[in-house]
């Protein structure tokens, strides 16, 4: 049973309330999606809904657009932090939801997302969190494709090489966060990915949904040599060798590569025939 479940009496019947849900947004200089992040949010069919807007003194139109929805925002702040995941943690610490969700400023969650995300997990009241699709959008908006979580049959070899479940797709129980921690904020660019799993080292159930809840848009800071570095201790902190890692990455140098000096329609087949994920579908 959800940790915070309200009840309420009407004419003599007792009837259980929705579980509250605190979404969270980080923002920074992000004038240019925000307005529909917060629309997409306060657009929810599902009614017990917490919205918190974390911000790291934007200096854009961000704090502009951010108070014009302001009667309908929880709790903000603005002030300065030490990366996107030490601006989450704050969130979640002042989040008194019993399922916490995150939200990026250049994402948009579907209107019935939270509705499915407190139905998936009332009535599987030993899941911890969510794993569900996402869709990939273009700047515009326009989506091209979905990334899914991995498979069962997946779990065990592939989570050591990618992202199991893109971290959009994971509503988490508060409690859970109360008994694993929150970001390591040791990395900068990979925290949710360690989040993810640690979750999953710990077996905590957690329960499917088959829809996509939302989409966020392509780029990002991670990528590239940082992020690889970056990715590498981190795996030797949950015991991986380096050398697995090591052969991942240039498995991952050889795909670009080819990406670049192949023509794209021979590169889209190379890939077809290789792939043994099927969770990015473009």
């Amino acid at each position: 049973m959800l940790g915070k479940i309200k009840f309420t009496q009407q004419a003599g019947i007792v009837t259980i309330n929705q579980p509250l849900i605190s979404i969270i947004t980080v923002t920074y200089n992000a004038q240019t999606h925000i307005r529909e992040a917060i629309e997409s949010v306060l657009s929810q069919t599902y009614p017990n809904v917490e919205y918190i807007i974390i911000d790291g003194v934007s200096t854009d139109g961000t704090l502009d657009i951010i108070r014009g929805y302001e009667d309908a925002i929880d709790h903000w702040i603005s002030e300065p932090d030490e990366g996107i995941y030490n601006a989450m943690n704050k969130g979640i610490s002042l989040a008194s939801g019993d399922i916490i969700g995150l939200v990026n400023a250049d994402d948009v969650i579907y209107p019935d997302t939270l509705e499915r995300v407190a139905a998936a997990l009332s009535e599987n009241p030993t899941a911890g969190f969510t794993m569900a699709p996402v869709e990939l959008a273009h700047e515009d908006g326009k989506v091209f494709g979905v990334a899914s979580p991995l498979t069962d049959d997946e779990l065990d070899t592939r989570m050591w090489k990618e992202m199991p479940c893109p971290h959009q797709g994971m509503y988490v129980k508060t409690e859970i966060y109360e008994s694993l921690g929150l970001f390591d904020e040791r990395y900068l660019l990979r925290a949710d990915y360690d989040f993810l799993l640690r979750l999953l080292k710990a077996d905590i159930p957690f329960v499917r949904l088959d829809q996509p809840v939302g989409f966020f848009r392509s780029g990002g800071q991670s990528g590239g040599l940082s992020t690889w570095l970056e990715t590498r201790r981190l795996l030797a902190s949950h015991g991986r060798p380096r050398l697995a890692s090591d052969l991942s990455f240039l498995s991952s140098v050889l795909k670009m590569t080819l990406s670049e000096v192949l023509p794209n329609p021979l590169f889209k087949q190379l890939k077809r025939l290789n792939c043994r994920s099927k969770r990015k579908l473009y």
